[in-house]
């Protein structure tokens, strides 16, 4: 027996193709449950429209305050120790937003944000105890980690957006990061470069994200935003947002 509805009457049918002559009007349930399924359609089409985009509230909140000056000395020295570029880490530092004894994503620790997997990969010297609980500890092997990482999977001029995205992954993404030479489509990580290239902006007066080069189209409309909120971040830290800092999107 099947069933079926007809100008607002709901039928039945046997199989053979004969239609029962007894038939019912449809009741309340059957126009609640159309009304919802309509619904669930819109929505799963809104969702595959813009998937990332959607995504996109999932990303870390803003650093509040400005990194401490005899902080930002520390981080300025680790990465001279490191080969990197000094206002690159510090920018990076400022980025991950970290604080002494703060807890980040994954049970990271201190300044720079470094889970105990990654200390105790790159940093077996320092010891997880002094990683989590100094400064000087915690910012060297984050700089240890930014440089190794960007050698070891990019080579000896590494771009630092990509190395920047290879300090935020995880270790899975990786090779293919390196093999692509772009910023992964994850909005928390397009996040992450565009606060730092717009910082290491403001420290030196050089963009670093080019977002035609290194950004999913996708997610550019992202980076925008998050590029112009950077401006007020700045700016609530009492310092002047510098001009020509935004990307060229």
């Amino acid at each position: 027996m099947a069933v079926y509805y007809h100008n607002g009457i709901r039928k039945c049918q046997a199989f053979n193709g004969y239609v029962m002559a007894k038939a019912e009007p449809v009741r309340g349930s059957h126009n609640i449950r159309m009304r919802l399924s309509l619904l669930l359609a819109v929505f799963a089409a809104l969702n595959a429209a813009a998937p990332l985009e959607l995504q996109a509230r999932a990303s870390k909140p803003w650093p509040s305050r400005r990194i401490p000056a005899d902080l930002a000395a520390r981080a300025r020295t680790a990465a001279v120790k490191n080969g990197l570029d000094p206002a690159l880490f510090q920018a990076v530092v400022w980025a991950e937003g970290g604080r002494l004894g703060d807890r980040g994503t994954g049970q990271a620790r201190g300044p720079a944000q470094i889970t105990r997997s990654a200390a105790d990969a790159e940093c077996p010297d320092l010891g997880w105890k002094a990683v989590r609980t100094k400064d000087a500890a915690n910012l060297e092997c984050g700089a240890r980690i930014l440089s190794r990482r960007g050698l070891r999977y990019l080579g000896k001029r590494a771009d630092p957006m990509i190395a920047a995205s290879l300090y935020n992954t995880k270790m899975k993404h990786w090779k293919r990061i390196a093999e692509r030479r772009r910023v992964p489509a994850f909005p928390e990580t397009v996040s992450y470069v565009t606060r730092i290239s717009r910082y290491y902006c403001q420290l030196t007066g050089r963009r670093l994200l080019v977002p035609a080069r290194h950004l999913d189209p996708r997610l550019i409309a992202l980076s925008r935003r998050v590029d112009r909120e950077m401006g007020h971040a700045i700016a609530s830290e009492g310092q002047t947002p510098r001009r020509g800092c935004s990307p060229a999107y």
